[in-house]
């Protein structure tokens, strides 16, 4: 009887000063391949505002989310997002390398920000979506309507942590 491969641990963490260079790599990587409804433009402004140093710092700001998803040490998502001065915590970027994805790393990153946030006393943890509205559905979150943002209608999406209770 042959043996099954066994699968790689998915490990979530908070990204160490090691991460930072492959972050920028799979974000510009993302922004490039996934996210091309966006404008040019706006690409380029979201790349120049996540290079290397913006995302080094972001690492030691207290208002900052950070997660980032490694299998054998080799980062494949991420997940990025702060606390509004209300403590209300907001998700930009939510992101798996194609490769890797039906293997629940999404949900693994999601649940991760959401412990973070619910740890640094906020409830409520918003974002927008171009086309992942059902996939929130799915993880709890309610629609609260849409947003146009650079000629394209977002859904805007909620998750309340008094409505779920504790993650």
């Amino acid at each position: 009887m042959a043996l099954k491969p066994v699968a790689a641990q998915v490990v979530v963490t908070r990204p160490s000063l090691n991460d930072i260079s492959p972050l920028q790599r799979l974000f510009r990587q993302a922004l490039k391949e996934d996210f091309q409804y966006f404008p040019p433009s706006y690409i380029d402004r979201i790349c120049r505002q996540n290079n290397f140093w913006h995302l080094l710092a972001a690492r030691f700001k207290s208002d900052r989310i950070m997660e980032v998803a490694k299998v054998d040490g080799r980062l494949i998502g991420y997940a990025l997002g702060s606390l509004t001065p209300q403590h209300n915590a907001e998700l930009y970027w939510l992101y798996v390398d194609p490769t890797q994805r039906t293997r629940d790393i999404g949900a693994a990153l999601l649940g991760a920000v959401m412990r973070d946030m619910q740890a640094r006393g906020s409830t409520k943890l918003t974002l927008v979506t171009y086309d992942l509205k059902d996939y929130y559905l799915r993880h709890g979150f309610s629609h609260r309507g849409q947003q146009r943002i650079h000629s394209l209608d977002l859904d805007v999406m909620e998750y309340n942590v008094n409505a779920h209770g504790n993650i």
